[in-house]
């Protein structure tokens, strides 16, 4: 296992399904970037911006749990295949909770910096979400 792979397993395992978020700054640079689409299309830096994204997602789904599908290194970059599970259970989203079972996939690619991770580009199934927690 390379030092990308130990990173992003522990990433999922402790931050995500644990909701470690006070080992952020052992797992990723200062000034991490993140970039995503959807909930924020921006670029998200750093732990400030981390949260942004972070803490509705599990204010809304308190039981996520992350499993890392695979993982590709080359490098100082890797390739992360995931998929979740979660129960809505909070109305952070903007969309009151429907205490429905969720289940999304996702993958990003991430650029490793000094043993961290310094930048991400997530993509993830926003349409199955959204398909998954609408109240009719």
């Amino acid at each position: 296992m390379g030092r990308a792979e130990e990173v992003l397993r522990m990433w999922f395992l402790e931050i995500w399904n644990k909701g470690r978020i006070d080992l952020y700054p052992q797992l990723a640079t200062d000034d991490r970037a993140l970039h995503t689409v959807g909930m924020h299309s921006e670029r998200l830096v750093g732990l400030k911006g981390f949260l942004t994204l972070y803490e509705p997602l599990r204010g809304a789904f308190p039981d996520i749990t992350f499993n890392v599908e695979e993982i590709v290194e080359a490098g100082n970059s890797a390739a992360i295949r995931w998929t979740c599970i979660g129960t809505h259970k909070g109305d952070h989203l903007g969309v009151k909770a429907t205490h429905k079972t969720v289940r999304i996939s996702g993958m990003a690619f991430v650029r490793m910096r000094g043993g961290k991770v310094a930048e991400s580009w997530d993509e993830w199934d926003r349409q199955g979400f959204i398909a998954q927690i609408a109240t009719a």
